[in-house]
């Protein structure tokens, strides 16, 4: 019972960050938090409680794991690979890194039938080997939509070491501008009973810095083997800076020690140059200011 408690108040907390960010347009998507008694919630249990769940170390559970990924599974093995403190591990996870970049930018595919929703026109595309990626256009349909933000969130992603975002990159489909975003055959919708806590609060911390005001339920999913969740639809951020004091979060980067001091480190100069040709200039300060104000 105090697990799910626990659960219910990583969910809403981020709200509380969010809720001092810039008013949303009637065009803006509408998050399922809204209307919540945050207050309530967060009253329920201390941050600290969550240092008790956390496992990090690459255990001999992630190993099985490691030995059962079906082919095809690039993504999730690139992850898996990621947590160990092996180099030789590290190494391989960059060399599936590149094969899958060079295959989405590069290579033929099929356009498979589907009934995905959402407010973009997108396209389940069948690279061969049972690897799959969804084109999304970059089409403004609406103003909070953005192609670039798609891609920066992962790129911003890989720069923190957080590894929720699936490999995503540009490219051009019959002339149409978009984005390629890893797809995921085996995972399904995320639920809070559910989510594996260190992920799940490291998602509220890197929402906050990308100023991500669209995270519902329909855009987090949920990875059983690897009990863990997943950021999609990234494409409504780094439009607005977040809360001027967010107390709270900032005791829950505590529990991310890791990621706490990559925060810490990062600098403006690095984040232009490796978002510069995706993000305006205003929406790379909004990000610096997130960041300024949670390290």
């Amino acid at each position: 019972m105090k697990i799910k408690i626990i659960l219910v108040c990583i969910f809403f907390l981020f709200v509380v960050c969010v809720g001092c960010g810039t008013k949303k347009s009637s065009s803006e998507p509408n998050p399922v938090w809204d209307g919540i008694d945050i207050d309530a919630y967060c009253s329920l249990g201390p941050i600290q409680n969550l240092k008790v769940q956390i496992q990090k170390d690459f255990t001999d559970a992630d190993r099985s794991i490691r030995e059962n990924i079906k082919n095809g599974e690039i993504q999730e093995m690139i992850w898996l690979l990621e947590k160990s403190d092996n180099a030789q591990d590290k190494a391989s996870a960059q060399t599936l890194k590149l094969e899958l970049t060079e295959r989405f930018t590069n290579r033929p595919f099929k356009i498979l039938p589907n009934k995905l929703g959402g407010t973009l026109k997108k396209y389940l595309l069948d690279f061969g080997d049972d690897v799959y990626g969804l084109f999304k256009s970059s089409e403004k349909i609406f103003s909070w939509s953005d192609g670039g933000a798609e891609v920066a969130a992962y790129k911003l992603d890989q720069m923190l070491g957080t590894n929720l975002v699936p490999l995503t990159v540009e490219r051009t489909i019959d002339g149409e501008k978009g984005t390629i975003q890893y797809f995921f055959r085996n995972a399904r919708d995320g639920e809070v009973g559910d989510v594996h806590l260190y992920s799940f609060g490291m998602l509220q911390i890197f929402d906050y810095i990308i100023g991500n005001r669209d995270r519902h339920i329909q855009n987090i999913l949920f990875l059983p083997k690897l009990n863990q969740v997943v950021a999609i639809d990234n494409g409504a951020s780094f439009k607005a800076e977040m809360c001027g004091d967010c107390v709270q979060l900032k005791k829950y980067l505590d529990v991310y020690p890791k990621l706490k001091e990559r925060i810490k480190l990062i600098t403006k100069e690095q984040v232009e140059k490796e978002l510069g040709g995706l993000l305006s200039a205003d929406s790379i300060d909004h990000l610096m200011n997130n960041i300024d104000k949670i390290r």
